[in-house]
């Protein structure tokens, strides 16, 4: 099925291209957005925003994004999420903060309780910058909406950078709302994870354990 593209600019020029994933659920994923793309606009300057709509993986809607996008950071925001102000300064500072920054995110609101820039991920919300794009390329397809954001984050620390989380911005995270209307079954999940696992040669349930097999591949 031909995916739905709506593209979104603000003022001049683009320094972030912002592809949001939606698969359609009819009002409800309408619903939630709406109110994401408000959230965007509200709290941000030079941007674009890429809405792709379609029932394809997620893995497909944003490649297809990540190959439209002219920003020199891209994020991918899911459609379930609020973003709040600074919200991109927050972002790009890790990369500014530190040149081994390959992935930055963001916390999510009621859900954690942390402070400053520490090492981890986020699917909900991921930026890369276009050197990093151009490096490690797109998302692998044979994943079916799981598991493709973790496979993109380990193969950024397999190209010799790192993933950073900076607490001092949350987003509001509607995850609940998403995952029982998505009604994704447990046996697509255990397929991902195996895929990961066949893939990688580890089962990935934390950042810690990507930075492990990293090293240890390092030094093998």
């Amino acid at each position: 099925m031909e995916p739905s593209i709506t593209r979104i600019t603000s003022n001049q020029p683009i320094y972030y291209s912002i592809i949001i994933p939606v698969y359609p659920l009819g009002k409800l994923s309408d619903e939630l957005t709406d109110a994401c793309i408000k959230s965007v606009q509200a709290n941000s300057t030079n941007f674009e925003i890429l809405v792709i709509s379609s029932p394809n993986s997620y893995a497909t809607n944003v490649n297809l994004g990540l190959k439209l996008a002219i920003g020199s950071y891209i994020v991918i925001l899911n459609n379930d999420t609020l973003v709040k102000s600074a919200w991109l300064d927050s972002l790009t500072e890790c990369f500014t903060r530190f040149k081994s920054c390959g992935v930055a995110s963001l916390g999510l609101q009621h859900y954690e309780v942390s402070h400053g820039i520490r090492e981890g991920t986020c699917g909900a919300i991921w930026m890369l910058s276009r050197k990093i794009y151009e490096l490690v390329g797109l998302l692998d397809e044979t994943f079916k909406n799981s598991y493709c954001d973790s496979d993109y984050f380990y193969r950024v620390i397999l190209a010799g950078y790192k993933c950073y989380r900076n607490y001092e911005c949350n987003i509001i995270h509607h995850r609940s709302k998403t995952l029982s209307a998505l009604n994704i079954k447990s046996e697509m999940l255990e397929v991902n994870k195996d895929y990961f696992y066949t893939k990688h040669g580890f089962y990935w349930e934390n950042y810690g354990d990507a930075c492990r097999q990293s090293t240890t591949r390092s030094n093998s």
